[in-house]
C-alpha cells in the first residue's frame, strides 16, 4: 500500500494536483547522509493563489517498520481554508511497465480499515500468496509550530482510508502535518500484524523522534562504508550516491531476512523483483564491513 499520499485545497477547489498546476519553483533533494528526501515547490493555481509546499519523508534505518512524512503548506499571497487529506491507499496496481501489461497487476485484496481521533490503519492480504499487510498511521498537526486539536474525519472507500481535516490560514502563516507510519506483515515474527504496528506508534513521539534514531544508524553506517576522494568533487558525490544505493537495497536489518539482491531494489518494477548475479560485484564490500549481511545474501 501506499502510504505517503498526501494532497490539499484550498476553500472548495479542487485539490491541488502537481501535475496539472503551474509549477513557479520545484526543488528535490536526497540527503546521502541520513536518507531524507525532501522536496520544495511553490505552486499557482487558476485564481493566482500561491503556495509553498515542502515535505520531507524517511524510512527509518533504526526501525525498519517505520515511516515519516512531514508536510509543510504556507499560502503567500492570500488567506483562507485549507482542507488536507492524507491516504492509506491499498487500491493501488502494477502497472509501470509496458511489457507486464498482460500479467495481472493488482495484488492487494481487502481486509480492514478505519480510523479514530489521530490515528488510522489499513489491512490488506496478497491475492495469491496471502499476506497480511497491516499499516497504522498517526497525524499529528501543527500551525506554525504550534501543534493544535483539529476534528479529523475518516472514511473507508473501496481498499483505501481517507483523512481530512481542515484549517483556517493566514497569508505567511504555516500548516504542517506530520504523517507516522507503521507496517507489519505476517511474515514478520509477530502473533497480529495490525496490533504490533498500534504498538510501534505508541513509543514514537513525532517525526524528529524517528529522524533522530535513524540517522544515529546512517552515522554508524558511513563510519564503516564511506569512501572519501579528493580532488574530483564528482567522483566523490556518484561513490556516495552508490553507496547509499546498496545500502538501501541491503542493510544490517536484511541479516534475519530470506532475501537477495534484487537488479533495482525494491523502487521499480522493471524486474519484478527477480534476483540475478548482481551479488557478485558487491559482495566483497559487505563481506568486508558487514559479514553477516554478506553470509545471509550468499545463503539465499
Amino acid at each position: 500500500p501506499n502510504w505517503a499520499f498526501l494532497t490539499f485545497r484550498i476553500a472548495q477547489d479542487e485539490w491541488v494536483d502537481i501535475n496539472k498546476a503551474q509549477i513557479l519553483r520545484w526543488q528535490r533533494t536526497l540527503n546521502m547522509k541520513n536518507g531524507v528526501l525532501a522536496r520544495k515547490i511553490v505552486v499557482k493555481d487558476k485564481k493566482g493563489r500561491e503556495t509553498l509546499v515542502e515535505s520531507w519523508r524517511i524510512a527509518s534505518m533504526a526501525k525498519p517498520h517505520l515511516a515519516a512524512l512531514k508536510y509543510n503548506v504556507t499560502p503567500l499571497n492570500y488567506t483562507d481554508k485549507i482542507t488536507v487529506k492524507t491516504v492509506l491507499d491499498g487500491d493501488i496496481i502494477n502497472a509501470g511497465v509496458n511489457r507486464y501489461k498482460q500479467l495481472k497487476s493488482k495484488h492487494l485484496d481487502f481486509v480492514n480499515a478505519g480510523g479514530e481521533d489521530t490515528d488510522s490503519f489499513l489491512v490488506v492480504e496478497t491475492n495469491q500468496s496471502k499476506i497480511k499487510i497491516a499499516n497504522q498511521a498517526k497525524i499529528l498537526i501543527f500551525k506554525d509550530d504550534q501543534e493544535v486539536d483539529v476534528d479529523i474525519q475518516h472514511k473507508v472507500k473501496s481498499c483505501k482510508v481517507e483523512s481530512e481535516f481542515s484549517l483556517n490560514m493566514e497569508q505567511g502563516h504555516t500548516l504542517r502535518i506530520e504523517k507516522l507510519v507503521s507496517i507489519y506483515t505476517s511474515k514478520d515474527k509477530v502473533d497480529d500484524p495490525l496490533k504490533a504496528a498500534v504498538d510501534d506508534l505508541k513509543t514514537i513521539k513525532d517525526f524528529k523522534d524517528i529522524l533522530q534514531a535513524s540517522e544515529n544508524c546512517w552515522a554508524d553506517i558511513w563510519k564503516k562504508i564511506d569512501v572519501k576522494v579528493e580532488g574530483h568533487r564528482w567522483a566523490q558525490v556518484l561513490l556516495r550516491l552508490h553507496l547509499y544505493h546498496l545500502m538501501v537495497a541491503a542493510s544490517p536489518y536484511n541479516i534475519n531476512l530470506d532475501v537477495g539482491i534484487t537488479a533495482r531494489g525494491l523502487h521499480g518494477e522493471a524486474y519484478r523483483g527477480r534476483v540475478f548475479w548482481d551479488d557478485l560485484y558487491i559482495l566483497p564490500l559487505y563481506a568486508m564491513h558487514f559479514p553477516k549481511v554478506a553470509k545471509s545474501i550468499l545463503m539465499y
